[in-house]
């Protein structure tokens, strides 16, 4: 296998004018961080301070636009009606949606404490969360973003999903730090970082811990993503799986994705990527840099590796998989 991966930073694509990207989309609501005032949410200058007012208030098919700056949610988002977009990055002044540069007007979604979560997408279908960093959850199952609801699609573009995660001595089963997906479910990432997400279990017998990046129990697609230094701990190492990716649905699909540095206690099970379930495809993807196994195919699953570069794990592989 060759063609190694440039580590240096995801390859953000998929970006799209909003006058291109609106299609179905209805009412345009402001959300940016400002005091005094009137706010209806029609403009920059009116614009809410609350995220969860500006998705409500849009409804079905409602569009979201966010001025960068740190928003400390008071509960988490919640998004249940259909064909919903959020779009962080903006510049926050002016007449219309104006200027848009994520990178210079950063926006995240956060919260502190015990048992919070930032985002819960469930009961409408086709979201989409584009340049946000969402950060601070703490929560089992989706403590950055639980997703579910049959047929359940959800879109995230340009996002990182980093320090959220759980730590409990308890009977339930720790799953999905940064993003959790349930059964049913469709999520794709393009362009995003799961990075420093943490699942730890100090209970010595009892559930699984999985997944700190990402668990998903549906479909998921990521591309040019980078799933990187998330950690999950277990006090009983055996019940461990996949700290990059704990994957058990029905269709895996990853294209140019660096899954690197997760840290794994337990060195007999997957530091990078678990399949345990469903069929699972490879291409142009690296996994590397795990004192535990790099890749882990269980069960009834299959995993098609092409042009990769497994390397540098404490094991790259364990379980048969068709490398092309």
């Amino acid at each position: 296998m060759k063609n190694r991966l440039n580590h240096a930073s995801p390859i953000i694509c998929g970006l799209l004018l909003l006058s291109a990207s609106e299609g179905l989309h209805a009412a345009t609501n402001y959300v940016a961080l400002h005091s005094g005032g009137t706010y209806d949410g029609t403009s920059w200058a009116t614009a809410f301070t609350n995220v969860q007012e500006a998705v409500t208030t849009g409804g079905a098919n409602g569009v979201v636009l966010i001025a960068g700056g740190t928003y400390a949610l008071p509960a988490a988002l919640t998004i249940n009606q259909t064909n919903i977009l959020v779009r962080g990055g903006y510049e926050g002044v002016g007449v219309g949606p104006g200027n848009h540069d994520p990178a210079q007007w950063p926006t995240t979604l956060s919260r502190g404490g015990a048992s919070q979560r930032i985002v819960m997408v469930s009961g409408g279908h086709d979201t989409r969360l584009e340049h946000v960093s969402i950060t601070g959850g703490n929560v089992n199952e989706g403590a950055g973003v639980r997703v579910e609801g049959s047929s359940q699609r959800v879109a995230l573009t340009g996002c990182t999903i980093s320090n959220n995660g759980y730590t409990a001595n308890t009977g339930n089963t720790h799953a999905g730090g940064g993003i959790f997906a349930l059964s049913g479910t469709s999520v794709s990432l393009v362009g995003c970082v799961v990075r420093d997400n943490q699942i730890h279990q100090s209970r010595d017998a009892g559930p699984t811990a999985k997944g700190s990046g990402i668990h998903s129990a549906g479909s998921l697609s990521l591309r040019d993503v980078v799933v990187a230094n998330n950690s999950l701990t277990h006090a009983y190492p055996s019940r461990t799986q996949g700290a990059g990716i704990n994957f058990e649905g029905v269709s895996l699909d990853l294209e140019n994705v660096l899954i690197s540095g997760n840290v794994m206690s337990h060195a007999g099970a997957a530091g990078g990527l678990h399949v345990g379930a469903g069929a699972a495809s490879l291409r142009n993807c690296t996994v590397a840099d795990h004192s535990a196994i790099g890749i882990v195919r269980a069960g009834t699953s299959s995993v098609a590796i092409t042009n990769g570069v497994i390397w540098g794990n404490w094991t790259d592989i364990s379980g048969a998989v068709a490398i092309g």
